[in-house]
């Protein structure tokens, strides 16, 4: 996955595949897609054909076994992302399969590192394993879905002494030096698609969301090795919330947008949902968004700053890493070419 592929200088790496061949190529074609696949990484890197979904991560006994006897350190970024699925459709892969890894890192006598979402919890709340579920009927069910394996993950930890650290990104954006992206997260094809469209509408009513917390992909996974692999009496907290310290406004990335050379044409709410809604087809970046871009907010936006997300378990990882703390104008504009 995004994180993953920056996560860690992984020894094994459980890649859905045919074959171990099979599995090494997709390895080298995702890391590679993101400049991260050279020598010194192909060298100490090995792949293996696997399935989160199957019994046994889908490996045979002895594999399994000769991996638990190894393993000193598990890393869980695995998950089956869709904002329109229903929960059914994803326990299979996001709660099935994290019992799996789950039980794995048990079995190994290894710390597990979980990689969840922000997506079920409030904003403001707590870096903390208490969530109230009470709006959960109401998330995605990728959200509902990611809920339910922090669960599994949280029983593991009360019954089974299992060493596990919980970390809930937000929106993750480009790596701050390189500015490769994934070019399937929400709020970078929305970016993508004010620069192909040349225009936006940053009013009151404005379909366009008002305010952007990003942290870089290299910040959040220097600072996930960094707690990961830390001593327990290092370590104050179970619950890490991978967020950037503030959010950009919608004018301010646009801002940034044209000084990086793109031309962005202010227009009414009106005349931008008009455009949205005749000009984009399959093959534009706001397809999947497209319902929503085409219809004006009828009550209008606040302009206020947003209820920003608790960070205080894991704001000294992220500050300490050496990486930017937040998407930069740099950042965007690396990013914008990588995708673009």
């Amino acid at each position: 996955g995004f994180v993953g592929n920056r996560a860690a200088p992984a020894i094994v790496c459980l890649v859905r595949a045919r074959d171990n061949t099979d599995a090494r190529g997709r390895l080298s074609a995702s890391m590679g897609a993101y400049g991260l696949w050279g020598a010194q990484v192909s060298s100490c890197t090995i792949a293996l054909a696997s399935d989160v979904t199957l019994p046994l991560l889908g490996l045979t006994p002895s594999v399994l076994r000769a991996l638990s006897t190894q393993l000193r350190l598990v890393v869980h970024a695995a998950a089956h992302v869709s904002s329109a699925l229903p929960y059914t459709a994803l326990r299979t892969t996001n709660v099935g399969g994290s019992a799996r890894v789950t039980a794995l890192a048990v079995h190994a006598h290894v710390r597990l590192l979980h990689a969840s979402t922000l997506a079920f919890i409030d904003p403001g709340h707590a870096e903390s394993l208490d969530v109230k579920t009470s709006a959960l009927s109401f998330r995605s069910g990728y959200a509902q879905s990611k809920y339910v394996a922090e669960c599994v993950v949280n029983y593991a930890r009360e019954r089974h002494a299992l060493d596990g650290l919980i970390f809930r990104p937000g929106v993750i954006c480009g790596c701050s030096r390189t500015g490769a992206s994934n070019e399937k997260d929400a709020v970078m094809m929305l970016l993508c698609g004010l620069v192909r469209s040349a225009v936006v509408s940053t009013g009151p009513h404005s379909p366009i969301p008002r305010h952007f917390n990003c942290i870089p992909v290299d910040t959040v996974s220097a600072a996930i090795v960094a707690l990961g692999t830390a001593e327990n009496d290092a370590l104050n907290a179970v619950v890490y919330h991978m967020c950037a310290p503030r959010s950009l406004s919608l004018e301010t990335l646009c801002d940034w947008l044209r000084a990086a050379g793109f031309k962005l044409e202010e227009v009414s709410a009106d005349a931008f949902c008009r455009q949205v809604a005749r000009d984009v087809t399959e093959n534009h970046p706001w397809f999947s968004m497209k319902v929503q871009l085409s219809r004006p907010c009828t009550i209008g936006t606040l302009s206020t700053a947003p209820v920003m997300p608790v960070t205080r378990n894991a704001q000294p990882a992220i500050s300490g890493c050496g990486r930017p703390s937040e998407l930069t104008q740099q950042g965007l504009a690396l990013a914008m070419r990588h995708l673009l």
